[in-house]
């Protein structure tokens, strides 16, 4: 058994270099601080777990593992919620780590929530 909590905090730094591969400045990546003992998980704006800025666009990034858990559908309506206040240049995304793929290239799979 492996234990969650690790496991996501691992996929959430494998994206976070891919994402430095992509030419995203370290300075422009922030990550949503883990949970303690105290208190819940607090992800970005209680949604993300990654948000990075390039060309004046934000993106914004769920990163889960193996599968999307209802996240696209959760996003879209906190997209719809905030519609008026979120600036127009705001992209987010659910990344799926899959485990199943040993390569690199296969491993992710993006999945854009307009």
């Amino acid at each position: 058994m492996v234990n969650t909590r690790s496991k996501g905090r691992k996929a959430e730094s494998e994206f976070k270099k891919i994402l430095l591969n992509r030419g995203y400045s370290n300075a422009l990546i922030e990550r949503a601080p883990g949970s303690t003992a105290f208190n819940e998980r607090v992800d970005l704006f209680g949604m993300f777990d990654l948000m990075a800025f390039k060309n004046g666009v934000i993106f914004c990034y769920q990163v889960k593992c193996n599968r999307t858990a209802g996240a696209p559908k959760a996003i879209k309506a906190w997209r719809k919620e905030h519609s008026k206040d979120l600036p127009k240049k705001l992209k987010c995304f659910v990344v799926v780590r899959l485990d199943n793929k040993r390569k690199q290239e296969e491993r992710w799979r993006e999945i854009e929530v307009i």
